[in-house]
């Protein structure tokens, strides 16, 4: 089918993994060279990519390959994995102890003691055998998994890191893990749209440019912006410069002043809201406050919500616009903040709390780490202008069309500061304002 068509709508994946791009293109008939390769939403290229070299290991996924290999009786290779178990559980006890939750290892700490188990290569090689009987009977195997990610284990260091950590899961159970992730996007980018006859790369928040084209090794790119279409009038964004998220201001005054601001904004706006928040922890305890200022109905996203779950959500919230007296709450890193869509009334401003900065982990230190290796940007590429972009890419939610009218508001004084000024786009740096419900309601009496 792909051989007779002009046009083939794909993922990420299938153009920017190695493996799947070679499979995919000798079963068209096609070459790199005969494409003209065009990536939507270009600004999660960076991590989308990344994830793509990026593998890990669990305790739990452990323990599903032994009880796999019980179930297809490969007995042997079920015992080597139990000694896998305890080489990962003797690993976390040095290096974690009871206070750590993560720290740096070497590829070493863990090949090893695997080679005293049973020579590396040899041992994925009959994992692999498992998995192929396995996926005789059904789709996926987790001998595999565990397969994929020691191979992966055995890769090159530089522009990846390998580390251990202990994560908390739903019931606060501990999870022991081990990943090896890749810090470097041009090993699955560089290649693609180097060869391709010509490599298009859009997005409302590809900014700055300069930044992209740097990370997926396109430095000589020819970069253009546009204006968007959509009428200016339509559309007001404001910075509160009295709030902020910062860690060392984030108190219960704090917290209380965010949610009286949002309690006389939500008065002013001619319809429903949208609050994104940078952590599920700060939106419920912004939450509890706004309850003692608002008679708003709150539409709560559920940090372990599912698909359906969050759908039936979404249409509850859809259902108020009528009335326009709801609000939904949800966080700027998460599946609300990004990729749906309120079309006509149904919302009529967003309100962003702070900047959407998580606090660096061990992953994040080594990806600035490298970045500012390689480009002198490490915490502008791999922190702050990615965050900077998932703020703009939730307070887009708001105007979809040319005919919406909305308002958007950035709650936190950073929102003024130049570094980040400049993430915004053109035409849409916000006007700076200590009473932004006055701004609001006067923005929705103009027509």
């Amino acid at each position: 089918m792909i051989r007779d068509a002009d046009i083939v709508i794909a993922d990420y994946f299938h153009v920017f993994h190695p493996g799947v791009r070679e499979t995919l293109f000798e079963k068209a008939n096609l070459e790199l060279e005969d494409c003209i390769i065009i990536t939507d939403e270009a600004h999660n290229l960076p991590s989308r990519t990344r994830s793509l070299f990026t593998s890990s290991l669990s305790i739990p996924l452990i323990q599903d390959s032994i009880t796999e290999c019980e179930r297809y009786g490969y007995y042997s290779e079920g015992e080597k994995l139990e000694r896998l178990e305890g080489v990962v559980k003797q690993l976390a006890s040095e290096k974690l102890g009871m206070g750590e939750h993560e720290e740096k290892i070497t590829k070493s700490d863990l090949k090893d003691q695997m080679d005293d188990i049973q020579e590396l290569g040899e041992f994925v090689v009959d994992l692999e055998k498992v998995a192929e009987e396995v996926r005789e009977e059904q789709e996926q195997s987790k001998c595999a998994s565990v397969a994929e990610f020691l191979e992966s284990w055995d890769g090159k260091d530089t522009g990846f890191i390998r580390f251990l950590k202990r994560e908390r899961k739903a019931g606060n159970q501990r999870i022991i893990k081990i990943k090896y992730s890749c810090l470097d996007p041009q090993i699955s980018t560089k290649d693609p749209l180097d060869k391709s006859t010509s490599s298009i790369l859009m997005s409302a928040t590809l900014k700055p440019q300069k930044m992209y084209a740097n990370l997926l090794g396109i430095p000589e790119a020819k970069k253009y912006a546009f204006k968007s279409p959509f009428p200016e009038q339509n559309e007001l964004n404001l910075v509160v410069p009295t709030l902020t998220s910062k860690y060392s201001e984030r108190d219960e005054d704090m917290l209380q002043k965010y949610a009286w601001y949002l309690s006389e904004c939500f008065d002013s706006v001619d319809g429903n809201s949208a609050v994104f928040f940078p952590s599920y922890q700060m939106m419920h305890k912004i939450k509890e406050h706004l309850k003692q200022h608002t008679e708003h109905q709150l539409f709560v996203e559920g940090r372990n919500m599912d698909k359906q779950e969050k759908q039936e959500l979404l249409d509850r919230f859809s259902s108020t616009k009528k009335q326009g007296n709801s609000a939904l709450l949800g966080v700027a890193a998460g599946s609300f903040g990004e990729g749906i869509d309120f079309p006509g009334e149904i919302l009529k401003a967003v309100f962003i709390i702070g900047i959407p900065l998580k606090k660096p982990d061990i992953e994040t230190k080594g990806l600035i780490d490298f970045l500012d290796e390689k480009f002198g940007h490490g915490w502008d590429y791999g922190y702050s202008f990615p965050a900077m972009n998932q703020a703009i890419q939730a307070a887009g939610r708001c105007i979809r069309s040319s005919e919406d009218r909305g308002v958007i508001v950035y709650m936190d004084e950073r929102y003024n500061w130049s570094n980040y000024r400049k993430v915004f786009p053109e035409n849409k740096k916000p006007e700076s304002t200590r009473t932004p419900w006055k701004e609001i309601e006067t923005f929705f009496n103009s027509n």
